[in-house]
């Protein structure tokens, strides 16, 4: 066990064991706990942590359907992000997660999990990239009534759960990357009045489908492209559209190289210019 960081995260890594994890339970409440570098979190370790109150935890390994039943049962438990969920049992026990508001597992979530999870009534996060997202898991995702923030990045997302997630009144932030979200969903989704932040990265919109965006008085981030060399956005047109956006502070460019100039014009605008690609000069 180490000691916390200067952010507050008390971390177990490598080594962790019943016995290097004594001192962490002698504590008996902290607010922050990573858990990394082990190859797989096993009920054998989760049983011990299950009476630890923590209010933050991040499991940056795999851990087993099984165990997860042990770690979400933790007292006080607020924001739990997980890596990896392995295994062939079955997730459970997130009923009884009343203070959890955030959870992110962003790797082979079943559709069985999905719905597991909207058992938390309370969620106002949910990251589920990669998931497999069904009609019904998706139907249970829109029923949590305090849900502000989806991430549905790499899951078969659609033109008609688009069409329908923008019935919420409630959702402010959406990360639909690499998923099937066409024009057709987009026209749905602009009609969310309330949406502060949009991740449409590489979907298969151009910059005519990009012009509806500026329907979105709030719209404070957003990130576009692709991979690197795929991105067939027109930098130039990709700029004009962004300057004409009225709340706009935050952009995110993946595979867009812009010219010094575009990027100048954008840097003047925004609070925050993101840019990734090959090319070191931008």
């Amino acid at each position: 066990m180490s000691y916390p960081d200067v952010d507050g995260w008390y971390s177990l890594t490598a080594d962790t064991t019943v016995e290097t994890i004594k001192p962490l339970l002698a504590i008996g409440s902290i607010e922050k706990l990573s858990i990394s570098k082990i190859p797989l979190l096993t009920v054998k370790i989760a049983k011990r942590l299950a009476n630890l109150r923590v209010e933050e935890l991040r499991l940056w390994c795999g851990v087993t359907r099984r165990a997860m039943r042990y770690m979400i049962r933790q007292p006080g438990l607020k924001v739990l992000d997980v890596l990896s969920i392995q295994g062939p049992s079955q997730l459970a026990n997130f009923s009884k997660a009343q203070d959890l508001k955030v959870f992110r597992s962003n790797c082979s979530m079943t559709e069985h999990d999905l719905l597991q999870v909207t058992q938390c009534a309370g969620l106002q996060e949910l990251g589920a990239q990669s998931a497999q997202l069904s009609a019904s898991a998706f139907s249970a995702i829109l029923a949590l009534p305090d849900l502000v923030s989806l991430d549905l990045e790499a899951t078969p997302f659609d033109d008609k759960m688009a069409k329908k997630v923008s019935r919420s009144k409630t959702i402010t932030s959406l990360d639909l990357g690499a998923t099937r979200l066409t024009r057709a969903g987009l026209e749905h989704l602009v009609s969310m009045k309330q949406l502060r932040s949009l991740d449409v990265w590489a979907t298969n919109l151009n910059e005519t489908d990009l012009k509806l965006l500026s329907n979105l008085p709030e719209l404070e981030y957003l990130s576009l492209g692709d991979h690197d060399g795929c991105s067939l956005l027109d930098p130039e047109a990709v700029t004009s559209i962004l300057l004409n956006f009225p709340s706009l502070k935050r952009v995110w460019l993946d595979g867009i190289r812009l010219e010094a100039s575009q990027r100048n014009a954008l840097e003047a605008k925004l609070e925050s210019l993101r840019l990734t690609c090959v090319d070191e000069n931008n």
